[in-house]
């Protein structure tokens, strides 16, 4: 059974691909480019069983890719600002758009089982002024 871990050069994704992979499970993960693939495959120590596609949350490309013949979708991956944000919308936005991306292929495909994870955005900011994100 092959499942789809987003964002395997993540925190979160890596633990989850890690841990998959040690279960002997394949695992295909997605990276935003190639030079993370590489890194995934460097950090991880190349194993058998690992498969990596080029999918960015952010386009449609890469998606069907991503999910063909995949039995589970883990979808831990989030797009997230490199600062803080200041709306709301500037994290929200993106992180719907590109579950829905994840969703959507999944169905497409026909894939059994999607979990959802959340972000560090959902806890990681408070809101001092309405309108705005700013640390707790």
């Amino acid at each position: 059974m092959t499942v789809l871990v987003t964002g395997g050069s993540g925190s979160l994704g890596a633990h989850c691909v890690a841990r998959l992979l040690r279960r002997g499970h394949p695992v295909r993960t997605t990276v935003r480019s190639p030079a993370r693939a590489d890194a995934v495959r460097a950090a991880l120590g190349d194993p058998a069983g690992l498969s990596i596609v080029v999918a960015d949350l952010m386009s449609d490309h890469g998606w069907d890719a991503a999910v063909d013949g995949c039995a589970a979708v883990l979808h831990v991956a989030s797009p997230f600002p490199a600062g803080e944000p200041r709306r709301a919308a500037d994290v929200i936005g993106p992180a719907r758009d590109g579950t829905l991306r994840v969703l959507r292929a999944a169905r497409d495909a026909g894939v059994g089982r999607t979990v959802v994870t959340s972000s560090f955005a959902a806890v990681g900011y408070g809101r001092r002024n309405p309108g705005t994100c700013s640390p707790a």
